[in-house]
This record gives C-alpha cells, sequence and structure tokens, in this order.
C-alpha cells in the first residue's frame, strides 16, 4: 500500500471511527483541516508554485494567495472544502522571501 493510500484509508477508518462511537467529542461548530505544505517535497519556492498551479488546474481549481489567510502572498496554495473538513495544499513563503512575491 502507498503512502497516500495509508492516508486515504486513515482518513476513512477515523470516520468509520467517530460514527461507531458517538461518544467522542465532536461538536456541530468543529472544524476540520489537512494541510497538505508542499515546501517539504520541492527544492524552492517556483517549483512549489509550479506544482500547485499544475495540481489545481487538473482538479479545476484556482490558485492563488489564499483566502483562508487573508489574501497574504506568502500563503499561496487552494483550498477545498466538505462542510466543515478543509484539504488545503498551500506553499508558506521563507521569512528571506519578505513580500511573498513568485
Amino acid at each position: 500500500m502507498s503512502a497516500r493510500e495509508e492516508y486515504i484509508k486513515g482518513l476513512r477508518d477515523l470516520a468509520d471511527w467517530l460514527e461507531a462511537n458517538p461518544a467522542a467529542p465532536l461538536e456541530r461548530f468543529d472544524q476540520a483541516s489537512m494541510q497538505h505544505s508542499i515546501n517539504n517535497h520541492v527544492r524552492d519556492r517556483a517549483e512549489a508554485i509550479r506544482r500547485l498551479d499544475e495540481a489545481a488546474v487538473a482538479l479545476g481549481l484556482d490558485c492563488g494567495p489564499l483566502a483562508s489567510h487573508g489574501g497574504d502572498a506568502r500563503f499561496y496554495g487552494f483550498e477545498v472544502s466538505f462542510g466543515p473538513v478543509r484539504y488545503l495544499a498551500v506553499s508558506i513563503a521563507d521569512e528571506q522571501d519578505e513580500d511573498g512575491a513568485r
């Protein structure tokens, strides 16, 4: 099983466990986020942005400064919400890139 398949299985197992265990605290207004920081998997910010742009095009999504981070250009990527659950793919500019420019 690939790492990706293991991760997806873990998410399904979590959902099954929450459904089977109503005593587990999970309130109506709780939110969950899964953040994939692409910076850990690439050489530099330009490559991170290129990969995020390619993924967004393939998924039919908009990619750019994230609204969930106030449109701050340091946080570049895309997000998809499933009710209160959100998937976020992001490149975060490091401290040396003061303006977060591409």
